[in-house]
């Protein structure tokens, strides 16, 4: 999705020669071909340069990432490099982690009419027909965000990948809905995450952290639970774990630091990733965004993917403090 009209004013402002500009996002496999602005000057002389192309990135990176390294090296025909990545961005699965809303022009990778339609009014993108979004859907409206909504969401995957499920799913969904309406909170289940993970080469299991990511502004606190786990004992609160952990690790202030509660089977290295709590703050969404996200090497594979992603990016120093990990599973049970 792009903001013509921003881009035009944006062009207009410039004080260069913007039939030599090459203006994209460079530094991210999954955003240097999603949108390029390019002058029409530009175009031939990087068709004839085409052996920089490296085999990781397509031309026009290449030629960025080359006169980077070379700064001494004359640019073909004074070409213009921008690196834009504020600009021109991936959909981060929620308005709240776009660093800078106002700056964005183009945005990409999006798979569901709902976000399009979210963005467009967010963003203040002009549509033109036959592309017009209805105005009459009302599905991220400010009703959504009531007073009333619970602190608490229980979010899982509704979605059938393999056959094994097929039977038991709608038990398990029934589990957790049970338990959702027992203690009062909201039962999430998502599909489309997953489905769209084909469009993105990874996975569908990578839906999980779409999921979380998209869903985890509007709760104080999110527990993900796969769709092969239930709850055993219903009566046990949300809460009452959170006030375990609370003890657990020396009180409430300490406690105020731990944004993300996971499992660790004992003598494991491996967390269990398939139940995990995680609290709605903008170190939940830097570690999704920047620890977890970014794991291309991940996004396909037999095991583990996700939970590895998940089990890295939590022993780096800059997000390990606001970790809490039980070895004694008192919340999953298998």
């Amino acid at each position: 999705m792009i903001n013509l009209e921003k881009i035009q004013n944006k062009i207009s402002s410039l004080s260069m020669d913007t039939t030599k500009m090459v203006w994209g996002s460079f530094d991210s496999n999954r955003t240097e071909n999603m949108a390029v602005i390019m002058g029409s000057s530009a175009i031939q002389p990087i068709l004839n340069h085409l052996k920089f192309k490296l085999n990781s990135k397509s031309i026009i990176s290449s030629l960025y990432f080359y006169h980077l390294k070379n700064p001494n090296k004359k640019i073909p025909d004074d070409l213009i490099f921008i690196n834009d990545p504020k600009s021109i961005i991936e959909w981060p699965n929620s308005i709240k982690c776009i660093d800078c809303v106002d700056c964005v022009v183009a945005i990409g990778h999006l798979y569901q009419d709902s976000e399009i339609r979210k963005i467009r009014n967010e963003l203040k993108i002009s549509t033109t027909l036959p592309c017009n979004a209805r105005s009459d859907l009302k599905i991220y409206s400010k009703e959504t965000t009531s007073k009333l909504r619970p602190n608490i969401a229980v979010i899982t995957s509704s979605f059938l990948y393999g056959g094994c499920m097929l039977k038991a799913a709608p038990l398990s969904a029934k589990n957790k809905r049970e338990y959702a309406e027992r203690h009062g909170y909201a039962f999430v289940p998502r599909s489309p995450e997953f489905a769209q993970q084909l469009y993105r080469n990874r996975r569908a299991v990578w839906g999980k952290i779409d999921a979380v990511e998209k869903v985890l502004s509007y709760y104080e606190w999110l527990l993900w639970i796969d769709m092969d786990a239930i709850f055993v004992n219903r009566s046990l609160s949300i809460e009452h774990l959170l006030e375990m952990c609370e003890e657990r690790v020396g009180g409430k202030e300490a406690f105020e630091k731990i944004n993300l509660i996971v499992a660790r089977p004992i003598g494991d290295k491996m967390i269990n990733a398939g139940v995990f709590l995680i609290r709605n703050t903008d170190w939940a969404r830097d570690i999704l965004r920047r620890g977890i996200q970014p794991r291309y090497d991940l996004f396909t594979g037999r095991n583990s993917l996700e939970q590895q992603a998940m089990r890295d990016a939590i022993e780096k120093p800059n997000w390990k403090p606001n970790v809490s990990i039980k070895k004694v599973v008192s919340f999953c049970h298998f």
